[in-house]
């Protein structure tokens, strides 16, 4: 499912640098692990050996990962009259749905950011197949709807992978505006309290320290083709 700000592209690669911190191999012990980011779940899907947390401010997004634990199966074509009653409160649907169309059949997978259409292609269709093969990894976690700059950790002791609002970038319509400071200053109180926290973003505060990066190309269009950043993640 199309997701703004998802790591589709580098789940794998951001799974590695997790896995480094969950435990050692020979021991066959893992620190538990969340991620108060989950969005569209892709680097969710990547981390295996629980116990497993992932949470979002998002409430119909965590009603919705719920209900695909539980066999709900969403819609596969939804169309461009459907999408505007249901953005426009014309339409009562379930917290589910409201997800899959908020996200799923919106342009670019911004919160309801206008409806995913062209290409000849069926934009529900895809975010249909795409949810239905990934569920099956994401059965055993533990989904919950929370505020990072709020809520404590689950469990003690923990890993903890942050993807955030990228400061500077499209924020994320439907969860109020983003502070940056607040974020960061949680991110070093959290530390404190948690084996290891890492965050992806493109800069930090001087005091967290950079641990991997990696060029990536983006959804934007550029004269040049997709325009290519550097995702990064810090730690403290």
């Amino acid at each position: 499912m199309r997701y703004l700000g998802g790591k589709y592209r580098l789940r794998k690669q951001i799974a590695e640098v997790i896995k480094e911190h969950r435990g050692l191999p020979l021991s066959g012990k893992v620190k538990p692990y969340w991620e108060p980011f989950t969005g569209s779940a892709w680097v969710t899907t990547q981390v295996d050996k629980e116990p497993i947390y992932a949470s979002d401010i998002n409430k119909y997004l965590i009603t919705m990962w719920k209900a695909l634990q539980n066999e709900w199966e969403p819609p596969k074509n939804i169309t461009e009259d459907k999408y505007n009653a249901i953005r426009e409160g014309r339409k009562q649907v379930s917290d589910e749905l409201m997800a899959f169309v908020g996200f799923g059949c919106s342009w670019g997978g911004k919160w309801f950011g206008g409806y995913a259409r062209g290409e000849d292609r069926n934009w529900a269709r895809e975010a249909h197949d795409s949810l239905l093969n990934k569920v099956d990894k994401l059965q055993d976690v533990n989904f919950f709807q929370a505020d990072f700059l709020q809520v404590e950790p689950p469990e003690n002791n923990m890993v903890i992978y942050c993807d955030p609002p990228y400061k500077g970038t499209t924020g994320y319509k439907g969860t109020g505006d983003w502070n940056a400071d607040k974020f960061w200053n949680r991110v070093e109180y959290l530390s404190n309290k948690s084996h290891k926290l890492l965050v992806s973003e493109y800069k930090a505060p001087d005091k967290f320290d950079l641990v991997w990066q990696q060029e990536t190309k983006t959804d934007l269009n550029t004269k040049d083709g997709k325009e290519k950043r550097i995702e990064k993640i810090f730690t403290i």
